[in-house]
């Protein structure tokens, strides 16, 4: 009964402390959990989705090679012991990504109240809190928490692994050494993207030996306390787990899952090799201009990517406040800088190799807690060191300053991006309506819906139609060719899911169906989001 009451008194005690941040975690949470289920799966999340629910397996389910994907085994694992229990409905897939995005919340602000300890006297709980919100309302945020993707899980991989280090660094214990090991040791099998920041932290272990502590005199003058000692066992251990789980995960099960050539020919299809640095002479010109061009690109196309549905003016604000992080932090706490610009130099140096999937822009989704965290501290900053000024001229350039970022945040509240194609009750209607003899036109990707959610649906009366990518004339020619073999009074279903299309845009929809207009008769019509059904007689 003791126990039962010092945690109850616990308890209200963080209520009371915190119950801002608890207001902000709940109406998160309702979002992120809002509708879940509501859209069918599109293209990617079809591909985990049948990795997952059709292999009888663990070893058929980790190298599914039917559909080009690549999400991690642990990942897949967890999503296999979820649909045994809740089934195989959409929100049952993705409850785990709502998971993963609702504890990265409050890893957020955990992480934003520890590292405001060293910034402001006394830790600051406004700057966490604001920190917390930014990033919990962006709209990448809520969209991958309603996304069956790994995303999520790289969000959730790298805050905890930030949050053991900061508290290994801090306390220099036996227990947060022991959890940061373990998280290096099961975390790259979790998500990927995690060995940029384990490969940061095993750096920041020598930095923290080597400079901070002069570890590197000491050796040379053979000088080493037990301390010493103790750091350099730390260091080793630290490197020698992270690389060999890495190592393990990498060519057991990533290289194998690559070389798949269905992924091979995708990545190579839509994703150019970004640099080839081993071909360019850094000492030219040219050669070190276009590696500076590269560089500033990249960098850009990380913000870009991360606050995608801001307008120009607030992504140059956001570029400018995370510029202002970097000087101030050099002042005030050079061992978190280094930590966030590090990740960023492991990133380089993946997407200068163009290796899969750690060169890809989806990849860098983990970095956006941190860069929500900075952001929100360089305007805290700037309103603080400027108290005297910000009553006169500059208080409206940056109320001006927060009142964008809050625009650009909040404006696409509820209007989130997403890759949204709701098919399934298209193919719903079709099944039961579809009469024996009558023909089915699938075009481009749209046969990934039809086959997940319509899998005995396809007979000899069923047409694929594909083109070869920036050759989008042959739908419209290629269907002409298959309506000439038919009989008169042919009865044509037509099926398209955009985002599932690749190669297949709207435009070239549109042509297929206004053809249909004006030469057969149009029976029925369904639409939905990204999702179009028709009934020609032809």
């Amino acid at each position: 009964m003791k126990k039962e009451r010092e945690w109850a008194k616990k308890a209200r005690e963080i209520i009371r402390s915190h119950w801002p941040f608890l207001v902000i975690f709940l109406i998160a949470i309702f979002f992120y959990l809002h509708n879940i289920g509501a859209l069918s799966f599109w293209s990617d999340e079809i591909w985990v989705a049948k990795s997952v629910s059709l292999t009888p397996t663990i070893e058929s389910m980790i190298y599914f090679t039917e559909t080009p994907q690549s999400t991690p085994p642990l990942f897949l694992l967890a999503l296999k012991g979820i649909i045994f229990v809740l089934g195989t409905s959409e929100w049952a897939f993705r409850i785990l990504s709502a998971i993963c995005i609702i504890l990265s919340v409050a890893l957020v602000y955990l992480l934003a109240l520890k590292i405001s300890k060293k910034w402001f006297s006394g830790g600051d709980k406004k700057f966490a809190l604001i920190s917390a919100a930014f990033f919990a309302f962006n709209p990448l945020t809520q969209r991958y928490a309603q996304e069956l993707k790994q995303y999520a899980g790289d969000m959730l991989s790298f805050l905890l692994l930030l949050n053991l280090a900061e508290w290994y660094f801090e306390s220099r214990s036996k227990k947060s050494f022991w959890a940061l090991v373990l998280a290096c040791i099961i975390l790259p099998w979790f998500s990927q993207a995690s060995i940029f920041l384990v490969a940061v932290i095993c750096t920041r272990f020598v930095y923290e030996f080597l400079w901070k502590e002069k570890g590197l005199a000491r050796i040379i003058s053979r000088r080493l306390t037990k301390e010493n000692l103790r750091e350099i066992k730390n260091t080793i251990i630290i490197i020698l787990t992270a690389g060999v789980s890495f190592a393990a995960e990498y060519y057991l099960i990533l290289a194998k899952v690559t070389g798949n050539s269905i992924l091979l020919n995708y990545w190579e299809t839509m994703h150019t090799q970004l640099f080839p640095l081993w071909k360019v002479n850094l000492f030219s010109l040219s050669g070190f201009s276009d590696f500076i061009n590269f560089v500033v690109s990249h960098t850009y196309s990380i913000f870009s990517f991360l606050f995608r549905n801001f307008y120009r003016l607030d992504l140059m604000i956001i570029l400018i406040l995370f510029l202002c992080f970097i000087f101030i932090a050099f002042n005030k706490n050079r061992a978190f800088l280094f930590t966030v610009l590090g990740i960023f130099a492991f990133n380089l140096l993946a997407a200068l190799a163009g290796k899969f999937p750690y060169g890809g822009t989806r990849v860098v989704l983990f970095f956006l807690p941190i860069l929500s965290i900075a952001v929100v501290y360089a305007l805290c900053q700037l309103i603080i060191t400027h108290k005297s000024l910000f009553r006169h001229y500059l208080k409206i350039t940056l109320v001006i300053l927060a009142v964008l970022l809050l625009f650009g945040t909040y404006i696409h509240f509820f209007t989130v991006y997403s890759l949204a194609e709701n098919a399934k009750p298209l193919l719903e209607k079709y099944v039961a309506e579809k009469k024996q003899g009558e023909f089915t036109m699938i075009y481009e990707g749209s046969r990934i819906n039809f086959g997940y959610y319509c899998p005995a649906c396809a007979d000899n009366k069923t047409i694929y139609i594909n083109a070869p990518n920036g050759m989008g004339e042959q739908y419209l020619e290629k269907t002409q060719t298959q309506i000439g073999k038919m009989d008169s009074g042919a009865r044509i279903w037509l099926f398209f899911s955009t985002f599932s299309s690749v190669g297949f845009t709207t435009n070239e929809m549109n042509q297929v169906v206004e053809y249909f207009d004006m030469s057969c008769v149009k029976l029925k019509e369904y639409d939905d989001v990204g999702a179009w059904l028709y009934l020609y007689k032809c």
